[in-house]
């Protein structure tokens, strides 16, 4: 990532993590100049999220399949994205939230 930072400053990047999230904010991420952590979604949970809204620390959340689980993070403040398999259906998801004003 820092390649990537110095060959072009604009380019937004992200920690991919599966696991150390306190590690991640506090060391990794500031060492790499990323922009974002790209969550595993099995580390997303509540906790995970709290501390990124605390260290304002946007996240990409992956991979997120479950219709209920697109849920929780289409409406979360701190998850900027979602990776998944199921990209219609995030779609219909992200409309019916819109829909119900819930985004």
């Amino acid at each position: 990532m820092l390649e990537a930072k110095s060959l072009a400053p604009e380019l937004r990047t992200g920690l991919l993590i599966a696991t150390g999230l306190r590690r991640a904010l506090q060391v990794r991420l500031p060492a790499s100049r990323g922009d974002c952590l790209a969550l595993h979604r099995r580390l997303a949970d509540r906790r995970a999220l709290a501390s990124a809204v605390a260290a304002e620390v946007p996240c990409i959340v992956w991979t997120v399949n479950a219709p209920r689980a697109m849920d929780r993070y289409l409406t979360h403040e701190i998850v900027e994205g979602m990776i998944t398999d199921r990209p219609a259906l995030a779609l219909e998801r992200r409309a019916l939230l819109a829909a119900n004003g819930s985004t």
